[in-house]
């Protein structure tokens, strides 16, 4: 298998399904990031484990330079950037479950946010 032999290549393309996947993972970076910004402007409120840890941030930048990535594999389908995908896929796929153990740290840490009003109608938290 050396560089210029495409049954490599056409075979993990087949096997991986890249096609389409990548719209999917540039949209979740964007939510990712819309998350991230909606919950840096509650942190006077809240503060959470994922604004300080910048985790929407760095994983919303993961997911967008992981489809990027999918979309040159997919362009053109050589044997580096179809494995550059796969790194890239992997690589998102730990920031994505690095946010999920700093949201279960988030819960176990703050609880779940149930906001309660004093007697002049003050926002307090627990």
């Amino acid at each position: 298998m050396g560089w210029g032999d495409n049954t490599y290549t056409q075979q993990c393309l087949m096997s991986f399904s890249l096609q389409g996947s990548w719209t999917i993972q540039i949209m979740t970076g964007f939510m990712h990031i819309g998350f991230g910004i909606v919950l840096t402007m509650l942190t006077n409120i809240y503060t959470s484990v994922f604004v300080i840890g910048e985790i929407p941030f760095l994983g919303g930048v993961s997911f967008i330079i992981s489809g990027c990535i999918s979309i040159g594999a997919e362009k053109s389908p050589t044997e580096c950037a179809v494995k550059g995908s796969q790194t890239m896929n992997v690589i998102s796929a730990i920031f994505a479950l690095l946010g999920i153990v700093a949201f279960i740290v988030d819960l176990n840490l703050n609880g779940l946010y149930r906001p309660s009003f004093d007697q002049e109608g003050y926002l307090v938290l627990p």
